[in-house]
């Protein structure tokens, strides 16, 4: 039997529009879960809105943020630790009412932590249980 890989999926269960000024955690509203194995995605807490690295490994990352501001907006699926603050996937984007998304693979070690955050100027992000979701899972 294979053990269980440590795996989130993570959302906003509020729904309406926030708005992140630059350098914000985005992904420290983002409470709620459709799954988190292991329990390495954190709800609470010092660390609310991270997944820190149980292991060190490949790890699978992804975003899909609903984007209700106008003009050129950054964020990231941004990683701090071991690899010294690195942006994982950064997405900009220039229209209301289009997607943030990305995704990316990094190798990760124990203790590392990682979260979205808005880049640049305040952004605003639509968010409901069918919007604005991101995950991420160990490959091995």
């Amino acid at each position: 039997k294979q053990p269980s890989r440590p795996a989130f999926s993570a959302y906003r269960v509020a729904a309406g529009n926030t708005i992140y000024s630059a350098g914000s955690v985005i992904s420290a509203d983002m409470t709620a879960t459709n799954m988190n194995i292991g329990g390495y995605y954190k709800t609470s807490g010092a660390d609310v809105g991270k997944f820190v690295v149980p292991c060190d490994g490949l790890y699978y990352f992804s975003m899909n943020l609903y984007n209700n501001s106008s003009g050129v907006h950054r964020v990231a699926i941004f990683c701090g630790g071991s690899v010294n603050g690195r942006v994982i996937n950064g997405h900009g984007q220039s229209t209301a009412g289009d997607d943030f998304n990305g995704s990316g693979v990094i190798y990760l070690e124990q203790g590392d932590k990682v979260w979205i955050t808005n880049l640049y100027d305040a952004t605003a992000i639509f968010h409901d249980r069918h919007h604005s979701l991101w995950s991420g899972f160990l490959l091995g």
